[in-house]
């Protein structure tokens, strides 16, 4: 699976070579997106084999390809 978050911190999935808005239905009766502004999001933590995890809200562990395109923030972070 290929995992995306944009350089606004919305998390986006690649389904059937398109790539889509994942959304929020856990913690909020609204549609709105997954996203780094949510305190249950994790950072993307690079596995063995090249495969990276990120944990999201209610401990869901994603695995795959991740590319972050948030931009780089100073101190590395």
């Amino acid at each position: 699976m290929k995992i995306y978050i944009d350089r606004c911190g919305t998390l986006c999935i690649e389904r059937a070579g398109k790539i889509a808005d994942q959304f929020c239905s856990a913690c909020t009766p609204e549609f709105i997106t997954c996203g780094d502004w949510c305190p249950q999001f994790g950072d993307p933590v690079l596995g063995p084999g090249g495969d990276s995890t990120i944990t999201i809200c209610q401990g869901r562990v994603l695995s795959g390809e991740i590319v972050d395109e948030r931009p780089r923030k100073e101190g590395g972070k």
